[in-house]
């Protein structure tokens, strides 16, 4: 009996794109192509205005692009919205033998009906301890640029007037939030701010005026709160409560071996206190000797530095090594720092 032979399906054939083409008026557009035969899974790959490395790569199967059987037109709308602009997509088709080949590209233009609408202001506002703020504002659909105009103690003809594009904002996409931070340094004192919407078709309106101010103080004392009383690692992390508008701490410690043991400044970042609220603490890693210590904290902001902290004093006591615990120091052993 003579043997029958099968041959082996392989992978799908290419596709052809029919929609989105030309300009259209939408960035969250349908993506309408032909159903090829055989293909089980279609992979949608979109570069946009803001992006050229996939800004939408999602895969479909047959069934949710509506072309199952094989024939007919698949479509698909993701919800990822498109930067204004040039933007450019692909299909790839596969099945279990494969993928297929790239279909050829298509090129579309996303252009708003009009002119984009007006920013919304987030921050900065009320008082801030730096004079190169980051300025945020919600993103407006269909906005390619944004014009910030800044406004502080020394001029009203815009200390600061810069384009951006959306990108550059970290909003191409015309949703979520928008920022940038300027090099430029703001005087002390009053200040406010404004954004000034744009694309292709024309200027948007401006947003509606923030102000705050830079403050002119350094900031306030720290309040300390461990290691105090008896401790039993010579490595403690310290601990004290933030203090609104400082940016970099200075930990001072002292033990019985040496005035200054530890002298370490740490940002208000590293030290997890980047809002100027709540509990901020270094683990400086320096080993104390064992016996009385006292510790202080110090403040600072680019107006100068705050007071010291009270200080307060602990005991390093012996611990699994067999160490001898050298007698605290007297009162007038322990030295408070020098202010630097």
């Amino acid at each position: 009996m003579a043997k029958i032979s099968q041959e082996q399906p392989g992978p799908p054939g290419k596709d052809t794109l029919i929609s989105p083409t030309g300009t259209i008026n939408t960035n969250t557009p349908t993506y309408t192509w032909n159903a090829v035969q055989g293909a089980t899974w279609y992979y949608l790959y979109v570069n946009d205005a803001g992006t050229n490395s996939g800004k939408i790569q999602t895969r479909y199967t047959a069934a949710q692009a509506g072309c199952a059987s094989d024939s007919g037109t698949c479509s698909a709308t993701p919800s990822t919205s498109l930067a204004a602009g040039t933007a450019n997509w692909w299909i790839q088709t596969w099945n279990v033998n494969g993928y297929g080949p790239w279909s050829d590209a298509m090129s579309f233009v996303v252009s708003p009906a009009g002119p984009p609408g007006k920013a919304t202001l987030i921050s900065p506002t009320g008082t801030i301890n730096t004079n190169t703020p980051t300025y945020t504002w919600n993103a407006v659909p269909g906005a390619t640029y944004y014009l910030l105009f800044v406004n502080d103690s020394t001029t009203r003809t815009g200390k600061i007037i810069t384009w951006y594009t959306a990108a550059n904002a970290g909003c191409g996409s015309g949703t979520g939030t928008c920022s940038v931070t300027s090099n430029t340094a703001l005087a002390p004192g009053q200040a406010y701010w404004w954004v000034l919407t744009w694309n292709d078709l024309g200027y948007g309106p401006w947003s509606d005026g923030m102000e705050f101010t830079v403050s002119s103080r350094p900031p306030g004392k720290a309040t300390l709160i461990s290691p105090n009383g008896t401790i039993t690692t010579r490595t403690p992390t310290f601990s004290w409560n933030a203090v609104p508008g400082s940016m970099w701490y200075q930990l001072w410690v002292d033990d019985t071996g040496k005035a200054g043991k530890v002298t370490k400044w740490y940002s208000a970042e590293e030290a997890g206190c980047p809002t100027g609220t709540g509990t901020c603490k270094a683990t400086p890693g320096t080993t104390l000797d064992l016996g009385g210590a006292q510790w202080w904290i110090q403040t600072w902001n680019w107006n100068g530095n705050g007071p010291w902290s009270d200080g307060m004093r602990f005991t390093v006591t012996q611990g699994s090594t067999g160490d001898v615990v050298r007698p605290a120091a007297a009162s007038g052993g322990i030295t408070k720092p020098v202010r630097q």
